[in-house]
């Protein structure tokens, strides 16, 4: 629930920013001079690139939650039962063991969502969060395909 707040809090101190921003893009067109014009739509290009992206997360979030949801309602959501270290990370000889299972279940059938979901934890659990994202988004695109 505190992500979830957080999350929140940011997205609407972002979404503030961006407001103000395009505040400024009157004063910008107000000068008439050509900066001025160029300074206000690189502005405007800014802020809607990044509403854009703040929606494509969210909408992102939403997805990875729905599809936590279907799988634990199933009863297929991977346990998080991996030896730690005294740290708390992941052992990585665990994670790896892991990787290899789920890592063989995408190479079986690879447009199930649901094998795509369990390698991007997979990935996770071994750290390598650029891949276990490229993973997620095959798994909600597939998810979304349902």
């Amino acid at each position: 629930m505190r992500a979830k707040l957080f999350a929140a809090a940011i997205t609407a101190a972002s979404f503030g920013y961006l407001l103000i921003s395009l505040g400024r893009v009157e004063q910008f067109l107000q000068t008439g001079n050509w900066l001025g014009l160029t300074f206000a739509g690189a502005i405007v290009g800014v802020v809607a690139v990044s509403a854009i992206l703040i929606v494509r997360e969210i909408r992102f979030g939403q997805s990875m939650a729905a599809m936590a949801s279907e799988l634990e309602n199933s009863g297929e959501l991977p346990a998080d039962d991996l030896p730690r270290t005294a740290a708390g990370r992941i052992e990585r000889d665990a994670a790896d063991q892991r990787f290899e299972e789920y890592k063989s279940a995408v190479e079986l059938d690879d447009k199930r969502w649901q094998n795509w979901y369990r390698l991007a934890i997979a990935y996770d659990d071994a750290r390598d969060r650029r891949r276990a994202r490229a993973a997620m988004r095959t798994a909600e695109k597939l998810f979304r395909a349902n």
